[in-house]
This record gives C-alpha cells, sequence and structure tokens, in this order.
C-alpha cells in the first residue's frame, strides 16, 4: 500500500512538474507572437481554414491542394501534394472563435508542439525512469532551435511532434500491457502522422528499423499470438492516412513538388 501511495505521489510530482516546465518555456516563446509577419508554411496552412472559419474565399486554390464543400464552404483535405489538411482543420475552430489573427495561429501552433514535449517526457520516465523524463523535458522545452520550430512550424513540425510522441507512449504502453486499444491509438497516430505530411516516413522508418533488431522476433510473436489485434492496427493505420491515400499518385506524378525537376 505504502509502495503503491509512494508511486502515485511521484507520479503527480513528475506530471506538476513538467506542466510548469511547459507553462515556463510558453512563456518564453509566446512573446510578442505577431512578429515577425506570417511566412510561407504559415499562410499556405492559414488560408484554408481562413476560408473554412469564415467561409471567404480569399484566393486560388493552390497545384495540388484539395477540399470538399461542406456546409458552402471548402473543408481542407490536402495542402499539398505531399501534405494533408490536418493542420488547417485544426487551425479552423480556433479561427472561428477567436478570429483570423497571426497570435491565435501561433499560440496554437506553439501549445501543440508544447503537448507533444510533454507526451515525450512521459514515454521516457516509463521507458527510461524518471531522471530521464525530466532530462527529455527540460531539454527539448528550452532548446531555442525546438521553440523557434515550434512557435513558426517551418516544415509543419508541431503537429508531427505531437503525433511522433503519441506513436511511441501508446506503442510502449501496449508493449508494457498488451491492451489493444493502445496499439490502435499508435497505428492511428502513426497514419495521421503520414497524413499530415509525407515525411513523416523518417520518423517511421528508423523507429521500425529500431524495433526490428531490437525485439524483431517479439514482435513477430504477438502477432502470431493476437492477429485479430494487429489487423486492427492495420485499419486504424490506415484510417489515420485519410485522404492521403486517394491523393498518393499525385505525389509520384509530381516531382517538382519536392523541389526536383523531372
Amino acid at each position: 500500500m505504502n509502495a503503491q501511495h509512494h508511486r502515485d505521489s511521484t507520479g503527480r510530482l513528475f506530471a506538476l512538474g513538467v506542466v510548469g516546465i511547459l507553462l515556463a518555456a510558453g512563456l518564453v516563446a509566446g512573446r510578442s507572437l505577431e512578429w515577425p509577419g506570417l511566412y510561407y508554411d504559415e499562410a499556405v496552412q492559414a488560408r484554408p481554414a481562413l476560408e473554412w472559419a469564415t467561409g471567404d474565399i480569399r484566393a486560388s486554390a493552390l497545384p495540388g491542394s484539395h477540399a470538399v464543400w461542406v456546409g458552402g464552404r471548402p473543408f481542407p483535405l490536402m495542402t499539398q501534394p505531399y501534405m494533408g489538411g490536418l493542420k488547417s482543420q485544426v487551425l479552423a475552430g480556433p479561427f472561428w472563435l477567436f478570429g483570423p489573427d497571426v497570435r491565435v495561429l501561433r499560440g496554437i501552433t506553439l501549445g501543440i508542439a508544447l503537448l507533444g514535449i510533454g507526451v515525450l517526457a512521459f514515454f521516457a520516465r516509463r521507458a527510461f525512469g524518471k531522471p530521464t523524463g525530466w532530462l527529455v523535458t527540460l531539454l527539448l522545452a528550452f532548446d531555442p532551435s525546438i521553440l523557434l520550430l515550434a512557435r513558426h512550424d517551418w516544415g509543419s513540425f508541431s503537429i508531427s511532434l505531437l503525433l511522433r510522441s503519441v506513436v511511441l507512449l501508446a506503442g510502449w504502453l501496449y508493449w508494457e500491457t498488451r491492451r489493444t486499444s493502445l496499439l490502435w491509438i499508435a497505428a492511428f497516430a502513426l497514419g495521421l502522422g503520414f497524413y499530415n505530411k509525407i515525411d513523416f516516413a523518417i520518423f517511421a522508418t528508423g523507429a521500425g528499423v529500431a524495433l526490428g533488431l531490437c525485439a524483431g522476433r517479439e514482435v513477430a510473436g504477438l502477432i502470431r499470438q493476437n492477429a485479430l489485434a494487429w489487423a486492427g492496427a492495420v485499419v486504424a493505420f490506415f484510417a489515420g492516412l485519410g485522404p492521403l491515400l486517394l491523393y498518393l499518385p499525385t505525389i509520384f506524378e509530381r516531382p517538382s513538388a519536392f523541389g526536383f525537376q523531372g
């Protein structure tokens, strides 16, 4: 009983500490959010969100972008051939509630990244111990490069960070508990990561190779023992991919979308 109480107390202390660190990081990175002005990566994902929130079409659609009309407004599906409309979908609600302001855009972006750091901190604590959890939180929360990316979101960084963290935490908890729901959460987040931007494949490949080298036989055994759960994980993964499945061929048809000339 005392051991359980001690674990609960240390868990609460860790959670409160992580929240405090992230709030401090938010105060550091959240000053003067309106400066400097918007740049391309921000504007290209904010515009579809603004059009969905207000119903006011501001500009011609970018090549490779796609939307469906819902209630007389264009709901964003794809931002570019290799990037889904996930961030635009996330921004639409805040834009509708608080107005299309650059501070709203960057505040949401920063908050998502800080949440991702928090989830990653709990993964590190669970997998490698409390000292590592504290170290991960402090190093990431006050790394200037992380905060700059989190604030301005070059390359759709913030949502990718959150989804990578969810994949790691849910995947690790599944490994410990064998709870099928956790496996499905990890698989769905993995699919959403690809939908957000297809360069999520870099993380997925690295994690997959590491898993195969460190625990390939164990994973193969789990798949054999509970094939139905893993089949559900495949379904969850493709559900996360969403519209990317429909438009994936355009990536190979438009190599210039990546800056390459055919």
